[in-house]
Parts: structure tokens; sequence; C-alpha cells
């Protein structure tokens, strides 16, 4: 395995194009997974003419598709009837905190559910303070697979609604950090269904309580656990090795 955890020290610091570093994936690798600040990275190393099996690590603030498989991967085996066709009361109600249009990993939890889990979603409610929390895609999905989906700012009122709430760092804006709002902090203190679960993709930052470590809201640290099993079949599957996967995950 290559590890490159940081281009500075690479030729992609002294200017090297994007083209180039394709040809030395394909020159260097079998698989890669790319992590990359532009939104636009994957479509445009393809276009260069790479080659190789390339798995998305996160593009900008476009979408973490592996992200979104571990976060349904958790849900299904929290409830494992996710997986089948829901009608009624297994249907879940969705609490979003933060914006999905510039936040990856609720933008792909969303397409992702849209797309595969359609039936077992009720609703959704997207609660921020961007005037403008979905994209014209993700909200056009949406509406196109008939979920029904609301967007506020009030989360304390709306929080015993919702099966699952989905935190993200609110604060994270072009990898910085501002001030959290602490109306959009949750903790033991915030009124949570019974048998609600809390999902974030970590690290966290003043957002997400330390106190719900220890309680069953927790789903953000099987969350991570199930990240690297979901990881692992992905690598295992696209070097051909389905057969090594067995029937544990």
């Amino acid at each position: 395995m290559i590890s490159i955890p940081d281009a500075e020290h690479t030729s992609v610091d002294k200017g090297e194009s994007l083209a180039d570093t394709g040809i030395m994936f394909d020159a260097y690798a079998d698989i890669v997974v790319l992590r990359h600040f532009a939104d636009s990275v994957i479509e445009d190393i393809r276009a260069h003419g790479m080659t190789t099996p390339l798995i998305n690590g996160g593009n900008g603030r476009r979408e973490h598709p592996t992200q979104a498989i571990a976060d349904w991967y958790a849900l299904v085996k929290w409830r494992p009837q996710l997986a089948e066709r829901c009608t009624g009361g297994d249907r879940l109600s969705l609490g979003i905190l933060g914006a999905p249009r510039r936040m990856r990993s609720l933008r792909s939890f969303l397409l992702m559910g849209a797309r595969h889990f359609c039936t077992s979603v009720r609703d959704i409610t997207i609660i921020s303070d961007d005037p403008q929390p979905l994209d014209d895609e993700v909200a056009a999905l949406l509406d196109q697979q008939r979920i029904e989906y609301r967007c506020t700012t009030e989360f304390a009122a709306n929080a015993p609604e919702f099966d699952v709430i989905y935190q993200n760092s609110l604060g994270l804006e072009g990898h910085k950090y501002r001030e959290l709002e602490p109306k959009y902090r949750v903790d033991s203190s915030t009124a949570l269904k019974p048998g609600a679960v809390v999902m974030h993709p970590l690290a966290r930052h003043d957002e997400l309580g330390t106190d719900l470590d220890d309680t069953p809201h927790n789903l953000y640290f099987d969350q991570a656990a199930g990240a690297v099993f979901v990881r692992q079949a992905l690598l295992l599957a696209i070097s051909g090795r389905r057969d090594a996967l067995g029937n544990e995950i």
C-alpha cells in the first residue's frame, strides 16, 4: 500500500498536472483511493484517461460515497428490515443537522437513501441556518422518489419526532470551524425520541456531546467500526476477491 496523506510532499505540490497524476496512478497502483479538495476531480482525472479502478474518498463538498455506504450499513445493522421494502411504522423519520449542499457526508447520505432506501424513509427534515441547504440535484431526486422533506432552522422543537438524527460538524466550512450555535448541539439534554439513534461521520467537535456515548442513542461508533469492514469489502470486490468476503458482513 502506498499512502500519500499530504500532497505537499509530492509532485502535485511542484505543479504536476492532473493528467500526469493519473498516468502515475496507472503505473503504480492496482486500486486508487482518492480524496481531493476539488468537486470535479473524479470526472476530471477520468477524462484525462486514467484507467485504474478509482474509489472516491471524498471530493470537495460534493460526495463521500464510502461514508454513505458505511452510514446505511450501520442503519441496516441497527434495523435489519430497512434492507427490505418498509411500510407504515417501520419507515424512518430523518433529522439532518447541517447543510447537505456544502457537507459531502450529508449529501451522499441523502443521495444513497433516496436511490436505494426510498421505501424506508417516511420524511426528512433539514435543520440549518443556511437559506438554501439543499442543492438542486438532491432536491430533484427526493422529489422524484416522492420522499417528503422540509427545511427549518428549529431543532429542539422537532427533535422528539426523529428516528435518526444525522449530525455533522456544523461549523465545518472550507475546513475551518466557526463558533457553533448551541441550539444545534446534540447531547443528553436533547429531547430524543425513545429508541432514536444519533449518527455522525466523525471527528466531532462541540456539536455532539460525549454524554451520549454510553447510551443506546449512540450509533456513531458503530458507523466508524462498520466503515472498516465496508471499505475492506469494497476493496476485495474491486480486486476480484469477492469469495473472500464470506457471510460475516
